[in-house]
């Protein structure tokens, strides 16, 4: 372990001496120096055996074609990534009220329609698991209400729009106003459909835009204390369910660490044993568009021990190398060159520039699971939520 932490660090310093700290290179090392630092000096799990050889292998390949593509695209282009410009922008006051209005106002109805339902469980963890079983079993909100569910996915991308709007440029009143009531009904309603992950990818990249653009240190950390807190409270309430006594908190701190970092302790378990593992999103986008590749149904994957707790996640490079076996070189190689093409292309207008924000966490996310194809869709929505907003004159341009 102490080679793998010593190798990262040596990225994680060669990134800051080249482009500082406000760069996707160093937002995706971070997570697994953190990992393995925390491992390291927990002294809980020793690593020593060529799996991390191969995942160290994998980190240093993504994170050199990011930092030569970035030090490229920026030699030919200029330099584009995460600029601070002041602009002026022409925002419709009753245009955001009417989204206001529209959003909230139907998403306020839904979670009250599921507090009614509520009553009927004896806890909110009763409940939560109640949803989630649902989910998994395809009888989600995506089917019990559809408007709902679009409404849930197309806020989380709005709320970065009105973000930039509020906070980032024009520093608008009332976007601000909307942006906190759309965030809080949206979660909310998320979190009643027994889903906890919509919140994750939104979440990070606003702690990134604050941390990028905004340049407050600060903030952006007290922002990771709240996302901790969140976490913490609602593992607690969802999941858990037990009181607040100091070792319920304990315990769900310990999970908060678990979900952050046990893909590193668990990786050598995948590496050395016969697990299959699932990509979701890979394989409903085949499945959807019968793109003529093979993809797997939902099934329950095998769990290890991680220092102590069992965990069923072993990064995203396990998850590429177990459906495509050493193709995955490839798909990162795509991966790398679609995010730096959507850099160039959106980056002329300074509200469209921040919806790149949804592919850049992707990359912190690999310490996790695969999530590029989710931050697509992520990317997807946003863009359409942008044109409606610059169609119905909404938001009008820079002026």
């Amino acid at each position: 372990m102490i080679t793998f932490f010593i190798v990262l660090l040596l990225m994680v310093l060669i990134t800051i001496s080249i482009k500082g700290f406000r760069n996707t290179e160093f937002v995706f090392l971070l997570p697994f120096l953190m990992g393995a630092g925390y491992y390291l000096f927990s002294g809980s799990v020793h690593l020593y055996d060529q799996a991390y050889v191969f995942l160290g292998g994998c980190i240093l390949f993504e994170w050199t074609l990011l930092l030569f593509s970035s030090l490229a695209v920026n030699s030919m282009f200029g330099h584009y990534e995460f600029l601070e410009r002041k602009y002026i922008f022409r925002v419709s006051r009753l245009g955001l009220a009417v989204i206001i209005g529209i959003v909230v106002g139907y998403l306020s109805y839904y979670v009250a329609s599921k507090l009614i339902v509520l009553s009927d469980f004896k806890t909110f963890n009763d409940y939560f698991l109640h949803e989630r079983a649902n989910a998994h079993t395809g009888n989600g909100v995506h089917i019990t209400n559809w408007l709902a569910y679009r409404l849930v996915n197309y806020s989380m991308v709005l709320v970065i729009i009105l973000y930039a709007l509020g906070f980032l440029y024009r520093k608008d009143l009332l976007a601000r106003v909307a942006f906190i009531m759309i965030f809080f009904v949206a979660g909310l309603a998320s979190l009643m459909e027994g889903n906890r992950s919509t919140l994750i990818v939104p979440v990070l990249c606003l702690l990134c835009l604050e941390f990028f653009y905004r340049k407050n240190l600060y903030k952006a950390f007290i922002g990771f204390l709240f996302f901790v807190c969140f976490f913490i409270f609602s593992q607690i309430m969802l999941r858990i369910g037990g009181g607040f006594d100091i070792d319920v908190l304990l315990m769900s701190l310990n999970w908060f660490f678990l979900y952050s970092f046990g893909s590193i302790s668990s990786f050598s378990s995948w590496f050395n044993l016969d697990i299959d593992l699932y990509w979701k999103s890979y394989d409903v986008l085949v499945e959807k568009f019968s793109i003529p590749l093979p993809y797997k149904d939902f099934f329950i994957i095998e769990s290890v021990d991680a220092g102590g707790r069992n965990t069923n996640v072993y990064t995203g490079y396990a998850v590429l190398f177990d459906y495509m076996n050493w193709y995955f070189i490839l798909f990162i190689c795509v991966k790398v060159f679609i995010y730096r093409f959507v850099q160039i292309i959106m980056s002329h207008d300074p509200v469209l520039r921040v919806g790149c924000i949804f592919l850049t966490v992707s990359f912190p996310l690999t310490i996790y699971h695969e999530y590029f194809i989710t931050c697509l869709y992520y990317l997807m929505n946003f863009i359409i939520v942008y044109l409606c907003i610059r169609v119905s004159g909404v938001y009008r341009g820079v002026v």
